[in-house]
C-alpha cells in the first residue's frame, strides 16, 4: 500500500473513489432496450381478420420476443371493446366471468414485468370466440 504526503484528506479520498468505482465496473455494461408493443400493430386490439391473427402477432416479435420492462398497449374504442387477463383455463374456453384484471377504457398499456405467461381476451360479447385473444410469454429483461 501507497502513502500519499502532501495531499489534502478529500483529495485522497476522492481518488480512492473514483478508483475503486472504476475498477467495480465491467468493461461493458449491457442496455436493456424497453419497447411498447400495440396489439396488433395497425389492426389493433379488436375482432381479427383471421382466428390466429393475435397468435401471429406474437410470434412475429420472434427471435427478441417480448421481455421484463417492456409493455403492451392495447388499442381500442372506450365502451366498444375491453381487456382482460385471464386465466389459461378461461382463455381456452372465452370465460369472462373471473378476470384476474379488466380494462374497459382503452386505449392502454400493460407493463410486463418478471418471467410469465400471460393470457389476454376480449370483454365484449363473442370477439373472444372469433380470436380477439393472445398469449404472451414474457422473458427476463434484453440484454443488447
Amino acid at each position: 500500500m501507497a502513502i500519499i504526503t502532501g495531499t489534502s484528506p478529500s483529495a485522497v479520498l476522492r481518488v480512492l473513489l473514483l478508483t475503486t468505482a472504476a475498477a467495480l465496473m465491467p468493461q461493458q455494461l449491457p442496455v436493456s432496450m424497453a419497447t411498447n408493443f400495440v396489439v396488433g400493430d395497425i389492426l389493433g386490439w379488436g375482432i381479427p381478420r383471421t382466428p390466429t391473427f393475435y397468435h401471429d402477432w406474437a410470434m412475429s416479435t420472434l427471435p427478441n420476443g417480448f421481455h421484463t420492462g417492456d409493455s403492451l398497449d392495447f388499442v381500442y374504442a372506450s365502451g366498444k371493446d375491453s381487456v382482460m387477463q385471464v386465466t389459461v383455463d378461461d382463455y381456452n374456453t372465452c370465460n369472462t366471468m373471473h378476470p384476474i384484471q379488466s380494462w374497459t377504457n382503452g386505449p392502454g398499456a400493460y407493463p410486463l414485468q418478471g418471467y410469465t405467461i400471460l393470457y389476454f381476451i376480449s370483454g365484449a360479447p363473442g370477439h373472444c370466440a372469433a380470436g380477439e385473444k393472445i398469449t404472451i410469454e414474457v422473458l427476463n429483461a434484453l440484454l443488447v
